[in-house]
């Protein structure tokens, strides 16, 4: 009898310090971090020959931090950083973030995570990683194009300040 008042003690122990480890101040504050720190970096910094470049590591953080559920002015708040640009949609539903990608040159090139809110209020991310094939530009506008059907279909505008080699 006194294990098992033990073992639910225990249960209950345990978490708060994971919960506390694991709170949206705690994953804002690794991603402001890690803005910060691209920001100082060469590009032989940015581009490790091992281990994920500092761009791998802003998403991952960007996308844990948009999988907590939060109101849109939460958002606002927590993604409000200097080096990170977002474009939002008059709708509200979609967000665009990019930060420059520090490849060094004159092409000035962006990595993206874009997080759309769906109907239930849950939000569906995609970045870089998953695949996501752009023309590397900060997306500056977003439209929400209409259709027949009445599903979401929108365009982000945006500009890159080219190659001056290429």
């Amino acid at each position: 009898m006194m294990a098992g008042k033990l073992l639910i003690l225990g249960a209950l122990i345990v978490p708060a310090p994971v919960l506390a480890q694991d709170s949206l101040a705690t994953r804002a504050a690794e991603l402001h971090a890690l803005l910060d720190s691209a920001a100082t970096l060469n590009w032989e910094q940015a581009w490790p020959d091992e281990g994920p470049s500092i761009n791998t590591r802003i998403e991952r953080s960007l996308v844990r931090l948009l999988s907590t559920p939060m109101a849109d002015s939460t958002l606002d708040r927590v993604t409000r950083h200097e080096h990170l640009g977002r474009t939002r949609s008059p709708d509200g539903l979609l967000w665009a973030f990019h930060w420059f990608e520090n490849t060094g040159g004159s092409f000035h090139s962006y990595a993206h995570v874009f997080h759309l809110r769906t109907t239930t209020g849950r939000g569906v991310t995609k970045g870089d990683d998953d695949g996501f094939q752009d023309g590397r530009a900060p997306y500056s506008e977003i439209h929400r194009l209409r259709t027949r059907s009445g599903e979401r279909l929108y365009l982000a505008l945006g500009t890159v300040r080219s190659c001056g080699s290429c």
